[in-house]
């Protein structure tokens, strides 16, 4: 396994040089596709789960000669039952203590690792390399598989929906999170999930079956599954768990029920933070708060609402924000959606950064 090497200067650069172009053709095809299945594109697809979906105790071995340099490692492959995988890996400087904590980012439907390191395309996910080599912590921003309709995708808990890969993603993502651990890169009792839309459901999935696998997960514009939509085994373990989601998304129902183009029914968003919490075991009474604004000119957009539950001890097991008028998009100060954008997938909020407030929850947890 000898990935492709760059530098983080070198991808921003990149990324720069090739920014407007691609953005173009990006929207371009985006709204062609909106306006095929009313409402698609870049990381609203959802995916379906199969009878191969579930996690499966089946030993990957990725080895351990892994030949990964300090920065940013392109197109890092790592094993999994249907075959290769890759992903982006970020490695944080040789001199610090290993093994370091690992972040696994996972894009939304019709998205990709290059779109979430923002190659070419704006994207808040893309902070998580400022992060990383801020903080000296692993990142892994992963590449799902090809679904149905082309797109790459998550196989997740909705069985409604047939677009997404059948593919098993949770023996996948073990395998990614072992090949890493093994390497001597990643703290195994340090390793945390986040993702997008579609990246956010097989997180949540991760939750469900593969407690062990993970301490802590955070999803952005996700909810989890009807019960009647829930085709995943649940190991019904404790997780501390976040959720980010705005309440004028026009893709993820904020109260619940069918999503648009039969892509599967979710819960709301109050019901999922409900299931984490009895989950957890703490009691059902939030700490609330509005997070305080940031001015853009005249122009108030958006309001940001955070309810956390502590344990015992004060710490936040469960969290959730509530992005009101907010749409599908990730809250961003840094990186704005142009307003195009924004009238297909809804306002993004500019008032907090999601990979720091991510941050700040997984920090401190550990199984």
């Amino acid at each position: 396994m000898k990935p492709a090497r760059h530098s983080l200067t070198d991808m921003r650069r990149s990324g720069a040089m090739s920014h407007l172009l691609w953005r173009h053709l990006f929207l371009c095809t985006y709204l062609f596709f909106s306006m095929l299945v009313t409402a698609c594109g870049d990381n609203i697809r959802s995916g379906n789960a199969s009878d191969s979906g579930g996690g499966t105790d089946t030993a990957l071995d990725g080895g351990t000669d892994l030949d990964l340099a300090e920065g940013l490692n392109l197109d890092f492959t790592f094993p999994s039952l249907e075959g290769e995988r890759t992903a982006h890996v970020y490695v944080p400087d040789q001199q610090v203590a290993r093994p370091a904590p690992l972040v696994i980012v996972l894009h939304g439907n019709g998205s990709s690792a290059n779109a979430s390191i923002g190659d070419g395309a704006t994207s808040p996910l893309s902070e998580w390399l400022v992060i990383g080599e801020r903080e000296q912590v692993a990142i892994a921003f992963v590449d799902g598989a090809v679904g149905t309709t082309g797109q790459q995708g998550w196989n997740d808990c909705r069985a409604k929906n047939t677009s997404s890969p059948e593919t098993d993603d949770v023996a996948a993502l073990r395998s990614l999170v072992d090949t890493l651990v093994q390497s001597g890169l990643a703290d195994r009792n340090r390793v945390y999930f986040t993702g997008h839309s579609n990246g956010g459901h097989i997180s949540l999935r991760m939750a469900l079956e593969s407690p062990g696998t993970i301490a802590a997960t955070a999803v952005i514009a996700a909810a989890m599954p009807d019960d009647d939509d829930n085709e995943c085994d649940d190991a019904q373990e404790a997780v501390p768990v976040l959720f980010m989601n705005g309440d004028a998304d026009p893709v993820l129902p904020f109260e619940g029920g069918a999503m648009p183009n039969e892509r599967g029914d979710v819960q709301s968003f109050d019901e999922s933070i409900a299931f984490w919490v009895e989950r957890n075991g703490l009691e059902d009474s939030a700490d609330e708060q509005t997070i305080d604004r940031v001015v853009r000119g005249e122009l108030v957009r958006t309001e940001v609402r955070r309810a956390t539950y502590a344990d015992d001890d004060g710490e936040v097991i469960v969290a959730g924000y509530r992005v009101v008028r907010g749409g599908h998009g990730e809250p961003s100060i840094k990186h704005e959606y142009g307003l195009l954008f924004e009238s297909v997938i809804g306002k993004q909020s500019h008032d907090l950064e999601t990979a720091e407030i991510m941050w700040e929850f997984f920090r401190t947890k550990s199984r």
